[in-house]
């Protein structure tokens, strides 16, 4: 009886620990004192696969706006570093690529609305997401 207890409480442990993280890591955008949540979009993650509109689709529903200066540093806080992402800005319907260190991406000079996209991999899947800044 005591090793199927045991065997019953072992097969719980393992089921309830296999199932943590069930979607991607979460994203967090800072600049300056301030700090919003990405917009999580289409990802792949474990045996789950999820898709979205596009990334200047997906930031409507950014819950809050984010006015910076220009040439802010944008510092992205992943909640689990990934092992590799990208970094992206939409115009038009075009992504341009960025240049970041060390999770610090500068803005733009130029000022107006600012989509961004980033696309994230870690050993569980990968993720994309997107947030906006307006540039005053």
């Amino acid at each position: 009886m005591k090793r199927v207890l045991s065997l019953l409480l072992l097969t719980i442990l393992v089921v309830g620990c296999s199932q943590r993280d069930p979607t991607p890591p979460e994203l967090t955008i800072m600049v300056d004192n301030k700090s919003i949540s990405a917009v999580l979009g289409t990802y792949s993650w474990k045996n789950t696969e999820a898709d979205s509109v596009s990334p200047p689709e997906l930031v409507e529903y950014q819950k809050e706006d984010l006015n910076i200066k220009p040439q802010s540093s944008i510092i992205l806080k992943f909640e689990r570093t990934p092992n590799h992402y990208e970094v992206f800005i939409w115009q038009g319907d075009k992504r341009i690529l960025q240049q970041t260190s060390n999770g610090v991406v500068i803005a733009p000079q130029q000022k107006g609305l600012v989509v961004y996209e980033i696309y994230a991999k870690w050993h569980e899947g990968s993720a994309h997401y997107a947030f906006s800044v307006n540039v005053e």
